[in-house]
């Protein structure tokens, strides 16, 4: 392939009515419970050989380094697209340490990071797994995520799964209802039945006083792992909860890259980590935290910040490449009412299948009325696809 050269970059603000709310310890913490509008950035990188590349960025103000649509767009423009512009998007391993440097952040970076990929793949005809060396496996196991909800709405969510073949439920618990909440991790059980695999999510809500009660009342109903028990700096507290409560510990806000691995490891406080390429920084990072994760003897999970299809896709590539992902995932969980693209894979019950002709990450937004885009320094209408 001949070297290509990036010659435009734009910023995309685009916002979709969410599908259903999907509320978190985290969220109820600071009194937010829904979200009706879920807005993210899009990078959209142009090449002199006349290929197009997108990547997507999600983020929170919640979140460790998160903060609103808006800024990360702005720390996108200002600091990201001086960088690409004139670049060779297959030179990431020089790229993506100068994007670090520029920006400081890894929602930022990992936008950027996708939208190298995916024009890379679209130049070469290849798909993003095959750039990474290939498929570790034909299909990916799903889990249905299920969001701090009552326990009726809980037993409902998890009947419709269970029609659809759903033996793996990743459930949000950390609200402050301990009473409600066990009811929901017993209607989880009650509903999907003996063999069910349940995991919980508690977002760093619990001290590990608190984890440890409340994990010993609910490991009764085989809860098979408990990610981010306590906040994400307190490693002696995750130790805690793993050697107190029996239960596998993984870590979500406590792992962003391949050195919070080695830290995890050496503290014993973790089983597992959850690997996210919004706090990675992308895929280039991504694969430095699976690799030390695998030698540091822990299981991978591949999460997500509830991206849409293009961030999907690309989770759904790299968590296909790595054999060390063993987790059921639920990235491709629809989290708003209209798609941004129309997705490159086909779900098969609980299993996704990547589509066999994507090349790059195989998704193209569609634009609608609503949507910004960021060039040059100025903010504008979208064009509707």
């Amino acid at each position: 392939m001949a070297k290509l050269k990036i010659i435009e970059v734009q910023v995309h603000l685009v916002s979709r009515p969410a599908r259903s709310p999907f509320t978190t310890a985290r969220q109820l913490a600071v009194g937010q419970t829904d979200v009706p509008v879920r807005t993210h950035v899009l990078v959209e990188i142009r090449t002199d050989g006349g290929w197009t590349g997108f990547g997507e960025g999600a983020t929170d103000p919640l979140w460790p380094q998160g903060m609103t649509p808006a800024e990360l767009a702005r720390l996108i423009m200002d600091t990201v697209v001086p960088v690409l512009r004139g670049r060779d998007p297959a030179d990431l391993e020089r790229l993506i340490p100068d994007l670090e440097r520029a920006a400081g952040n890894p929602f930022a970076v990992a936008a950027a990071d996708m939208a190298l990929w995916d024009v890379v793949g679209r130049a070469r005809g290849q798909s993003v797994v095959a750039l990474l060396g290939g498929a570790a496996r034909a299909r990916m196991p799903l889990h249905l995520p299920i969001g701090i909800k009552s326990p009726d709405e809980v037993t409902e969510d998890v009947r419709q799964a269970v029609e659809a073949g759903y033996q793996d439920f990743k459930l949000k618990v950390g609200g402050p209802d301990a009473d409600a909440e066990a009811a929901s991790v017993a209607a989880v059980r009650a509903t999907a039945g003996p063999e069910a695999r349940i995991r919980l999510d508690a977002n760093q809500a619990w001290t590990p006083a608190e984890a440890v009660r409340r994990l010993h009342g609910l490991k009764r109903h085989g809860i098979r792992l408990v990610e981010q028990p306590v906040v994400a700096e307190d490693l002696a507290g995750m130790r805690e909860v793993r050697r107190a409560t029996g239960i596998p510990v993984m870590a979500d806000e406590s792992c962003f890259d391949a050195r919070d691995v080695a830290r995890l490891a050496e503290a014993e406080a973790a089983d597992a980590v959850n690997i996210k390429l919004m706090k990675c920084g992308g895929l280039w990072r991504a694969r430095e935290v699976a690799a030390a994760a695998a030698a540091a003897g822990l299981e991978g999970f591949m999460g997500s910040m509830l991206e849409m299809e293009i961030g999907a896709s690309a989770s759904l590539q790299f968590a296909l490449s790595q054999a060390m992902v063993i987790h059921p995932t639920g990235i491709l969980h629809p989290t708003t009412a209209r798609p941004l693209a129309d997705p490159p894979w086909r779900t098969d019950g609980p299993f996704a299948v990547l589509a066999p002709t994507v090349h790059g990450l195989g998704a193209e937004p569609r634009f609608e009325p609503g949507d910004r885009v960021m060039a040059d320094g100025l903010e504008r209408p979208a064009e509707p696809s």
